[in-house]
């Protein structure tokens, strides 16, 4: 499966919950880390573990990594 092929599958599975907006892509491409930052290809935003896990699976199948991200605080 390619990276496109999931990303359509996570797109049409999360609907208005997957995002490549450029606000979004930037909002979650920084840390305050010292570490190199780099803008993900999309954002998905679960409700439940079952969406996290249906994530997981999905990219698992495509080896696509995943980062995930919390409220932001850091902390």
């Amino acid at each position: 499966m390619t990276i496109q092929n999931t990303f359509e599958i996570l797109k049409n599975h999360f609907g208005e919950r997957w995002s490549t907006s450029q606000t979004d892509l930037e909002n979650h491409g920084h840390s305050e880390s010292y570490f190199p930052t780099h803008a993900p290809d999309a954002v998905v935003y679960p409700l439940t573990t079952a969406d996290v896990v249906y994530i997981v699976n999905v990219c698992h199948q495509s080896k696509i990594p995943i980062i995930g991200y919390g409220v932001g605080t850091s902390l």
